[in-house]
């Protein structure tokens, strides 16, 4: 009887302290494998568009962490974070790709880690258990947010002519999506047209598209509405003034620094004005370029609010030159003007230029407000011509007059639409 019960005894202290030592092997393997696929995704994550075994990022078939003995790649980051862990080289192994590891989840990049060791069994040997192996696996991948590979979301939900083209023509590499289901949602008047290239224009179902001795058109996809891209933008927090009703009229040019603008920015007169990197806040007053001066701003970001002051436009117009390029990095990457959601004004904001207008970025003026607050924000986007640059265009509605070309971001980067998200666990 001492004997079974000492058998008997051992089978309990085996199911305490050998499968519960096991489960804990098996925590850390987890842990390990996580953060292995975490810190390999890390890179991918920045750079957006993934090129297989190029700029350090690394495609294989599962590899065991023994070979990864130079640091430079994503593979080395990998391994290392596991070991950092608690799982060995010779335990670990690591496969990417860019082809999705499930079905159904688009993923620019994806990194897997599998991580085994044996344990060995104390008290369950006395009810022959000899050995036994605890594994832990974890897919880790960087995902594209909600930019639907488009540079032109139109918001409002129900505005007629939300979506309004007038004697022009858009050439585009990438998509447009206009969100209202009104009859007449989009108009192109006489001579317009609009060419998508392998891109498309997405329409929800039931809308209407008016066309009055337009020009050639896409056949729009119908489907559910999109989803704001930038819904997930912070608004930037600020404090005081740096700067009142501040005013440029002369003729021998100046230059700018990031701060607090209350009653806003206006530029007038001529000479060169320069805008120097940071986040303007332009509490009321807006931002009002006009004149023939030449204007450039170089990672620049304007938030236009309206706190104790009366909110203004954005108007781009005159006929210098103006230059701007938004933030490369951080917050507000690929972001160059965002209306405050909570502020919304009935003025439309205007964009004039032709070649003389260069800029990168994205212009995200959205209402945040509901029912008889709700003011669709509306630009008039007149004739700006640039190929070799990256426009997004955010807005409530939209009127368009004389040619544009807006062309498809590739990497997101450039204008904040399409940005591959942090690293995420899927798996």
């Amino acid at each position: 009887m001492m004997s079974m019960g000492t058998v008997f005894l051992m089978g309990i202290l085996g199911l305490v302290v050998d499968v519960g030592w096991g489960y804990y092997r098996k925590q850390v393997l987890q842990a390990a494998v996580d953060s292995a696929v975490l810190a390999g995704t890390v890179d991918a994550s920045a750079i957006g568009s993934v090129t297989c075994n190029t700029g350090g990022i690394v495609c294989q078939s599962a590899t065991a962490c023994t070979s990864a003995t130079t640091a430079g790649t994503n593979f080395y980051s990998a391994c290392k974070y596991g070991v950092r862990n608690g799982v060995s080289n010779a335990n670990l192994s690591i496969a990417a790709g860019t082809t999705s590891p499930i079905n159904g989840v688009t993923v620019n990049y994806w990194v897997t880690a599998t991580a085994s060791e044996p344990v060995k069994p104390t008290f369950l040997q006395a009810l022959g258990v000899r050995t036994g192996t605890v594994s832990a696996s974890a897919t880790g991948a960087s995902i594209s947010s909600g930019g639907g590979g488009g540079c032109i979301y139109v918001l409002d939900p129900s505005a007629g002519q939300a979506f309004n083209m007038n004697g022009s023509h858009i050439v585009t590499g990438c998509g447009i999506f206009v969100n209202s289901n009104n009859t007449s949602n989009a108009v192109f008047g006489n001579g317009s047209s609009l060419s998508v290239g392998s891109a498309s224009l997405n329409m929800v179902t039931g809308a209407g598209l008016f066309c009055n001795g337009c020009g050639s058109m896409p056949t729009p996809n119908r489907g559910a509405s999109q989803p704001d891209p930038l819904a997930d933008l912070p608004a930037p927090a600020f404090s005081g003034c740096d700067h009142s009703n501040y005013l440029y009229n002369g003729s021998t040019g100046t230059t700018l620094n990031p701060g607090v603008y209350c009653g806003g920015i206006s530029i007038n007169g001529s000479g060169n004005i320069t805008f120097n990197s940071g986040n303007y806040i332009l509490n009321g007053g807006g931002l009002k370029i006009n004149g023939a001066q030449a204007v450039t701003g170089s990672h620049v970001f304007f938030y236009n609010t309206s706190s104790g002051y009366t909110s203004g436009p954005l108007l781009l117009n005159g006929s210098g030159s103006q230059t701007f390029t938004p933030p490369t990095s951080g917050t507000y990457q690929g972001i160059l003007f965002y209306q405050d959601h909570n502020v919304c004004s009935s003025t439309s904001h205007t964009v004039n230029g032709g070649s003389n207008l260069v800029y990168t970025g994205s212009i995200y003026l959205h209402c945040g407000l509901a029912g008889g607050n709700y003011v669709p924000q509306k630009i008039l986007y007149n004739g700006v011509q640039n190929p070799t640059y990256y426009q997004g265009l955010v807005v409530d509605t939209i009127q368009f007059n004389g040619a544009s070309n807006l062309y498809k971001d590739p990497t997101g980067g450039n204008t904040g639409l399409g940005l591959a998200n942090a690293p995420m666990l899927i798996r």
